[in-house]
């Protein structure tokens, strides 16, 4: 992560975890202010490395958020004095391009400093309640 007074860049890797083919729609990657945070929500859209992703394997999201709010400070929740939190939406389908999900990805700073995910709520597009949820790291130093 690159930051500024006004903007910040982050990219990472993300894997699939399921038994099919995931396509990655070509809206479907957005990075979220701390849900927090008390200004008004900012999101970002974000763009993957390759859209078609085999079970197993990985590919690359990253983001540039730039404008008012956008400093990393402000967007995680930090200046309001709430604990640094980020969520990244990645909509996918399967190979047939139905059964479209998002997979919330919920990132905190660690106590090292680093971004990591501890949790990823999976819902259905159009649904607001998640059908499972993964927490991740816990008992770690990520929970």
């Amino acid at each position: 992560m690159l930051p500024s007074d006004n903007s910040f860049r982050m990219g990472m890797k993300v894997r699939n975890v399921g038994n099919g083919i995931a396509l990655i729609k070509p809206d479907g990657i957005k990075i979220l202010s701390n849900p927090r945070r008390p200004a008004e929500p900012v999101e970002r859209w974000g763009i993957a490395a390759s859209s078609v992703v085999e079970p197993g394997a990985q590919t690359g999201i990253a983001f540039v958020v730039e404008g008012h709010g956008a400093s990393i400070a402000d967007f995680s929740g930090k200046l309001a004095g709430y604990p640094e939190e980020l969520v990244v939406l990645i909509t996918y389908t399967d190979n047939e391009g139905q059964q479209a999900c998002i997979a919330g990805l919920r990132a905190r700073v660690d106590s090292k400093g680093f971004w990591r995910f501890h949790q990823i709520d999976y819902t259905r597009e159009g649904e607001s309640a998640a059908f499972a949820s993964v927490k991740i790291g816990v008992g770690h130093g990520n929970d």
